[in-house]
């Protein structure tokens, strides 16, 4: 329901995003009941403007590893944002980019 609010949606993305596994060994973007790939889906789904923040070294996931309902997320531009002393500075930029 917090979506229907959402101006924006910030996909947060680590270098393992992808591989990140369930206790059964499934990778969690492929659980049709995981949180982040329901909120993610919802959003691109209703259009929201989805930018993927990429952080510890990601990048944007290619879309032949992710499922259907998600392939869009590759096509959106993302942006890097460091650790210290540079994180502030990136936050900042992505601030900016959002207000224009």
């Amino acid at each position: 329901k917090e979506l229907e609010n959402c101006e924006y949606f910030l996909a947060v993305i680590g270098k393992d995003w992808l591989e990140i596994e369930d206790e059964d060994g499934m990778r969690r973007i492929e659980d049709t009941k995981d949180h982040v790939r329901i909120e993610t889906q919802v959003a691109l789904k209703k259009g929201i403007p989805v930018i993927p923040v990429l952080v510890r070294g990601a990048k944007v996931p290619p879309w032949t590893k992710l499922p259907d309902d998600l392939k869009d997320l590759s096509f959106r531009n993302g942006l890097s944002i460091r650790p210290d002393p540079d994180f502030h500075r990136d936050m900042d930029r992505l601030v900016e980019q959002i207000k224009q």
